[in-house]
């Protein structure tokens, strides 16, 4: 689907709201973008229902490449809840762009821990305490814990 300046927060930013947006920032006349987009599509295809992929043609719009910072094209930006989680400019192999949507659409970090935890039946406390949705790690005196998965530093929890 293409999207213009005028649909882009209805379709990209509103729409990341419920499941991963894909953006590929592409012009006609770039032959990477030429060798890049079937790529994609075929990729995205394979993964229909689990996220969504648009284009932007930054020649017909220029400010959403400036908002964007986009550089260099192909320019692909992976939208949740809003905001850029991933991106990579160039053409991409195959297999890359492959592990690339599938890091949107599997598990999140925190995720993944919490499932190996629950497997585990280590710290059965934390597990019932983060439950499906990660809450940030605090420790006195920071208050501005990054949430579990996001480069936060996990410590253990004392037992007992």
């Amino acid at each position: 689907m293409d999207v213009t300046s005028e649909t882009f927060e209805r379709d990209v930013v509103e729409r990341s709201r419920e499941l991963p947006v894909v953006v590929d920032f592409w012009a006609a006349w770039c032959g990477p973008c030429r060798t890049l987009g079937p790529v994609l599509e075929r990729e995205a295809e394979s993964r229909a229902g689990e996220l969504a992929l648009v284009k932007v043609d930054v020649d017909s719009n220029p400010e959403l490449a400036l908002r964007y910072q986009i550089q260099g094209i192909p320019a692909v930006k992976a939208f949740r809840d809003g905001e850029v989680v991933r991106e990579f400019v160039g053409a991409l192999a195959p297999a890359a762009v492959a592990e690339f949507l599938d890091e949107l659409t599997g598990p999140t970090g925190a995720e993944r821990l919490l499932d190996e935890l629950g497997a585990s039946g280590e710290l059965p406390e934390v597990v019932a305490a983060l439950g499906p949705r990660p809450a940030p790690v605090e420790t006195p005196g920071d208050a501005h814990a990054a949430p579990v998965g996001a480069g936060a530093t996990v410590r253990p929890l004392p037992v007992g």
